[in-house]
């Protein structure tokens, strides 16, 4: 199964990207001089998904795209679940 790349887009005046998806958003941002996070926001709700110092952006962007894909893979287990 392919699964769409998370296309992120720079927010104007910051070292920031997001990217959205339909249930969450994706932002990665730069937190040293070369290190960087990656977080998902459901509305009012945060989780940091990258922990370490020493994360370059394209890490970030991998981390990010790893948990989309396996968020999207567990939805069509759980609709194949439902099926049976």
């Amino acid at each position: 199964m392919k699964i769409k790349k998370l296309q992120f887009q720079v927010i104007p005046g910051s070292k920031s990207f997001i990217a959205d998806t339909p249930f969450c958003r994706y932002q990665i941002y730069s937190v040293l001089h070369d290190s960087w996070c990656a977080e998902i926001n459901f509305g009012n709700h945060t989780v940091c998904l990258t922990n370490e110092t020493g994360i370059t952006v394209d890490q970030a962007i991998a981390t990010c795209q790893m948990d989309f894909e396996s968020r999207v893979l567990k939805c069509f287990e759980i609709k194949m679940e439902d099926d049976e």
